[in-house]
């Protein structure tokens, strides 16, 4: 379904005009006035927030995960009184990534993940189950904009470390829609499969957090005889886009979210490649504008069979040095800092994930010199917040190796070796 085809459906130079270019302007004034942190980087380059919306985003330098953190003194101080929520995840940076949020934040996001979430055709009378292991919190929000769109069955189903025990139950539900993360997915499938292969009642899988296996993907699709969406998005922007039925790229939305690529790379006249760079438009309390979130994609601007004019990209890869465990992200810095928290120097490390019995495995190796510091290492390594959980609940085991010194001087290295099998 198309929710709103006056945005959806528009001719983008049209919208462009329209649209995009006064939102544009409008939030460079606000930020410039509102942000210490913008107003520095307006000058910096010399530019006016009142000049040409196009021509203040090229001049603007790209802003990182670093500089994302110096947002959020300003954004506390702002969202004040307005205050709604504030959303805390682990950051690149080795300290957790902070978003606060108000009420007109809530209210915009929520109309951007309806225009997403009603491209996946959901009927109002399907049972759409959210099946995870963590935090329910980020299916309270799916679910209120599947209420929303009328679209009121919804349960949030939570996973333990025995996979198949846990997953016998949920065929009581009788979802019709499936919302999950990818790991989650590989590592159920064997009992999913068993359990589905031959109910017609499941018609939908619908992902997000994670990239999903292509190879994955195509025999889900025909074993469980299922549609496959994916919903994308991230903790800095929000909800960026979505599938349609079509399946030929996610869906963005220029009138919410505008793209820049870094260092883009002409493919053909409608295609281009690069590092995404999103300005969130829509954001109150903390927008960002030419946000690095280290996809490289590939963009379609050619209009696409399901009538949509908005674009469509295809996530190729990721340039930071992170990984995901059942949709919760980590980043190698952090690990870092955490090993060498309690030593009075800093070093190398290398991490390495594995599969074991449909669990994800972690083995951090260190120079051997670190050997006897094996017990404090493991004690902050335990203390890691997001880390914790899985440990305790078993979803991953941790073990330290430590190898010649060498190791790490002899020849380059990976920082992170995935060998984890989603098949």
């Amino acid at each position: 379904m198309i929710l709103d085809p006056q945005f959806e459906c528009e001719d983008q130079q049209r919208l462009l005009e329209k649209i995009i270019k006064p939102r544009l302007s409008s939030l460079f004034m606000r930020v410039y006035d509102q942000f210490s942190y913008y107003k520095w980087r307006f000058d910096e380059a010399g530019i006016r927030p009142e000049d040409d919306p196009l021509e203040v985003l090229a001049k603007l330098p790209f802003m990182t995960k670093r500089d994302y953190s110096m947002l959020e003194e300003d954004s506390m101080i702002l969202a004040d009184k307005r205050l709604f929520h504030v959303e805390t995840t682990s950051g690149s940076t080795g300290r957790p990534k902070r978003r606060f949020q108000s009420m007109t934040d809530e209210i915009n996001e929520l109309r951007l993940a309806m225009r997403v979430l009603a491209g996946f055709d959901i009927s109002k009378d399907d049972v759409v189950v959210f099946m995870d292991v963590g935090n329910p919190s980020i299916y309270i929000w799916f679910a209120k904009a599947l209420e929303a769109l009328g679209i009121k069955n919804t349960i949030y189903y939570g996973i333990q470390s025995d996979f198949n025990l846990s997953l016998r139950k949920l065929i009581k539900l009788n979802p019709n829609v499936l919302f999950t993360v990818p790991s989650l997915l590989a590592r159920s499938y064997d009992t999913i499969k068993e359990m589905f292969g031959n109910n017609n009642d499941l018609k939908k899988i619908i992902y997000f957090g994670e990239k999903l296996d292509e190879r994955f993907r195509k025999r889900i699709e025909n074993e469980l005889k299922v549609e496959i969406f994916t919903h994308y998005g991230g903790t800095e922007t929000s909800t960026l886009g979505g599938e349609c039925s079509a399946h030929d790229g996610i869906h963005i939305y220029n009138d919410y979210n505008f793209l820049n690529l870094v260092e883009p790379k002409i493919i053909n006249e409608t295609t281009q490649e690069g590092e995404s760079a999103w300005t969130t438009m829509q954001i109150d309390i903390q927008p960002v504008i030419k946000y690095r979130m280290g996809d490289v994609i590939c963009i379609d601007y050619s209009k696409c069979v399901c009538g949509r004019t908005s674009p469509r990209i295809k996530v190729i890869a990721r340039t930071d040095d992170g990984f995901s465990i059942y949709g919760e992200k980590f980043y190698y810095d952090t690990f870092l800092d955490a090993v060498y928290s309690k030593l009075t120097e800093t070093g190398f490390m290398q991490l390495v994930l594995s599969t074991e019995q449909k669990h994800d495995k972690l083995v951090i190796i260190l120079p051997e010199k670190l050997k006897n510091k094996e017990n404090d290492i493991m004690e902050s390594l335990y203390h890691m917040n997001e880390l914790e959980f899985f440990l305790e609940e078993k979803f991953i085991t941790l073990e330290l190796k430590f190898v010649p010194n060498s190791h790490f001087t002899s020849r380059k290295i990976p920082c992170i070796i995935d060998n984890r099998n989603y098949q």
